[in-house]
């Protein structure tokens, strides 16, 4: 089974995907955007290592009874919120997706790092341990801790609108069960 992180977006969530994908092993980074449906995100999933989520944790319950492992990284709400209004945007469902993610941790007590921990070389290769099973190579923390990996913010933007109705599909379908 895969791994699935969950978190606010903005919460290096698609470093952790890089990170995650050493030679052989391949981590994904926000599947719902590209999902017609639950079963499309599940079939997706299936065929990776894992994914970092940053919409996912709305179908916690049902990503964790298909047996998949959860890791949850949570980042200050404000914090959130004014990494997103560098870009213009001011989500109001901050609050709700946060909510989901503490009701995942509570229910299933999978793993919880906090985004300032990320600095951290111990921190990622625990990461790294639960989620492939595997000690990382030498020099990989060090090599990906210098490197600033971030998803194009207009393009996403742009995309999602595209992908409106598939996204709140997927969402749907995934909270439902």
């Amino acid at each position: 089974m895969a791994f699935v992180i969950l978190a606010l977006p903005r919460s290096r969530t698609k470093w952790l995907s890089t990170f995650l994908s050493p030679p052989g092993r391949t981590c994904g980074h926000d599947l719902v955007a590209e999902s017609d449906g639950a079963r499309d995100f599940l079939t997706r999933l299936e065929a990776l290592d894992g994914s970092c989520e940053t919409a996912a944790m709305y179908g916690w319950n049902r990503i964790y009874e298909e047996g998949h492992q959860l890791l949850v990284v949570k980042r200050n709400l404000l914090e959130v919120q004014r990494s997103l209004a560098r870009f213009g945007l001011d989500w109001d469902d901050l609050p709700e997706r946060n909510h989901q993610l503490d009701l995942a941790v509570k229910v299933t007590g999978c793993p919880v790092f906090e985004y300032h921990e990320l600095k951290s070389q111990d921190v990622c290769e625990m990461i790294y341990q639960h989620c492939l099973g595997l000690t990382p190579q030498q020099g990989w923390w060090e090599y990906w801790d210098k490197q600033n990996v971030q998803i194009d913010m207009v393009e996403r933007l742009v995309r999602n609108q595209i992908n409106l109705a598939r996204i709140n599909r997927t969402i749907h379908e995934l909270r439902e069960g």
